[in-house]
């Protein structure tokens, strides 16, 4: 399973890693939006299982990548978790609406962040 890790926060990507890890996934970083897209517009349609997107980060924000990947042919079908400290009920609503698979809100647990990868993605618990 390879699983793009988006955050603008090292420290956050490394914890994500680690916690991926114990699903044997295969993390790729990046630390914007933009990073992002360009890493996953140089791959393959079926290279990415999986998308952990933070909201509010420089450059382009979650929302900005979301929906650019959910306008394109290619990638609308890689499914997205959003990561954010934003637990307002229109937050998760618009994310959703806009097409990601899950929303986990900061701060959170391993086990909250793997259980919401194991219902996107109907891993065995």
């Amino acid at each position: 399973m390879n699983v793009l890790l988006v955050d603008d926060s090292s420290i956050m990507r490394r914890i994500v890693r680690k916690w991926m890890a114990t699903l044997g996934a295969e993390c790729f970083e990046k630390a914007n939006g933009q990073e992002a897209l360009a890493f996953i517009q140089e791959q393959d349609p079926d290279f990415l299982s999986l998308v952990i997107l933070d909201t509010n980060m420089p450059v382009m924000t979650g929302p900005d990548l979301l929906q650019a990947l959910k306008e394109c042919d290619s990638t609308r079908a890689i499914p997205v978790i959003m990561l954010s400290a934003e637990s307002e009920k229109t937050s998760v609503e618009r994310s959703l609406a806009m097409g990601a698979a899950g929303y986990v809100t900061k701060p959170f647990t391993g086990d909250t962040l793997l259980a919401a990868v194991r219902d996107t993605l109907s891993l065995p618990a």
